[in-house]
């Protein structure tokens, strides 16, 4: 069993920002009043901005979504995530960015064995602020 997970995480008006106005936008909640921007093909296709910059190392970052990040960092942190794994290997990718400026990577594929731990998603959950501990019900 594997998944992928590409996606910007911060806090919802950030993410609200990301999107502009991408109809196919999905903003899901996590914990820690932190939530997950997908990437999907259409938020891609509506985000990308012709001939700006990619966020080199990472495989479905619009051009130009460094810059928007950075720029919707203002209010709180923001990341963005990919993640690839099948049968508990696979890598990791991340970036924060905090007061308008890069905080955090790119950390680039980082390859590991059974899930989360000390990879670049758990090093971008540290970034934006998440703690360790018991996640509370919502």
């Amino acid at each position: 069993m594997g998944y992928q997970l590409q996606g910007a995480i911060a806090i919802e008006t950030a993410l609200r920002e990301l999107a502009g106005t991408a109809e196919d936008a999905c903003i899901v909640p996590l914990t820690q009043h932190l939530c997950l921007l997908p990437m999907t093909d259409a938020l891609f296709d509506a985000v990308t901005v012709a001939g700006a910059a990619k966020l080199d190392g990472f495989r479905k970052a619009p051009a130009g979504f460094g810059h928007a990040s950075a720029a919707c960092s203002t209010s709180g942190p923001a990341a963005y995530v990919e993640a690839d794994y099948f049968v508990g290997t696979g890598t990791q990718s991340a970036q924060v960015w905090g007061g308008g400026q890069i905080v955090l990577g790119p950390l680039l594929p980082f390859m590991s064995r059974g899930g989360l731990g000390g990879g670049g998603l758990a090093a971008a959950g540290s970034g934006c602020g998440l703690s360790e501990g018991p996640v509370p019900r919502r």
